[in-house]
């Protein structure tokens, strides 16, 4: 019997969650920076939010957007953002698409002149929605396309964190992202990512985001959802601040409805 522990214990630490052992271990910080980045990534939402922005200047600008939101069983993620508010915006629309194993696909449709426009890959880096995300901020990054390091231990809001450092593995992927270096904590309880904090590509800080009042989302355990998510522009100033406002769990959504054709569909 005392021989057969061994293997025993093996086989029950091998059934657990990567998701859990990845982030009990600060010893591969690439399975970190993977399993921070799926913690984000539901089935199936339906989520309006509040924008926030605030420009350099001080003036403050305030959009509502409904947002559709899809992981499929590869692994691929789709986010469909609709303006609300303001009224001159309404109807403006983006799809953004990442694909595991193709470059991620970019449209926008533009109702004054209804046209959709599909856009080139390295458009990741443009501003999202006016914001001070970036399209890949929203969509998130490939893992292997990005160094990892490990950069030791911090508390954010009294949580315990990993802190890793990415560097892109190519000048093509920094000048997709406009980074030259991340670094985000990751929750060692959860793995859900807390903040992040950028530099362009000459080195130099860009902006800070930081993910708070983090829900786990019931109907997909390991998941969690930010109802509030602050952002920092620190090169040329100016903040965005993200609120959810209403959060609806879908786990069934058509890929009609997450079609480029669907950008053009009355709100």
């Amino acid at each position: 019997m005392k021989a057969l522990l061994p293997s025993l214990l093996w086989m029950i630490v091998s059934a657990l969650p990567v998701v859990a052992r990845s982030a009990e271990s600060p010893t591969d910080p690439a399975a970190l920076i993977e399993a921070s980045r799926q913690t984000f990534l539901l089935k199936g939402a339906r989520i309006d939010y509040r924008f926030d922005l605030v420009s350099a200047s001080g003036s403050k600008r305030l959009r509502r957007v409904a947002s559709l939101i899809r992981t499929d069983t590869k692994g691929d993620s789709t986010r469909l953002a609709r303006y609300e508010f303001p009224e001159d915006a309404r109807g403006l629309a983006t799809l953004l698409a990442e694909h595991r194993e193709r470059d991620n696909e970019l449209w926008v449709y533009v109702p004054a002149v209804r046209k959709i426009r599909r856009l080139v890959a390295d458009n990741e880096r443009d501003s999202f929605l006016g914001t001070v995300l970036s399209n890949g901020d929203v969509l998130g990054y490939k893992t292997a396309q990005w160094q990892h390091v490990a950069n030791g231990e911090e508390l954010i809001d009294g949580k315990p964190c990993w802190r890793v450092v990415s560097t892109p593995s190519s000048e093509a992927v920094k000048r997709a992202s406009g980074y030259g270096k991340r670094e985000t904590w990751i929750a060692q309880d959860s793995a859900v990512p807390l903040q992040m904090s950028t530099w362009d590509e000459a080195g130099r800080p860009l902006k800070t985001i930081r993910y708070r009042d983090l829900k786990p989302v019931a109907e997909q355990p390991g998941k969690w959802l930010p109802y509030l998510i602050e952002a920092s522009d620190l090169a040329g100033g100016g903040a965005t601040t993200i609120v959810v406002e209403r959060f609806e769990y879908a786990s069934k959504i058509d890929d009609d409805a997450l079609s480029p054709a669907s950008l053009a569909d009355e709100p």
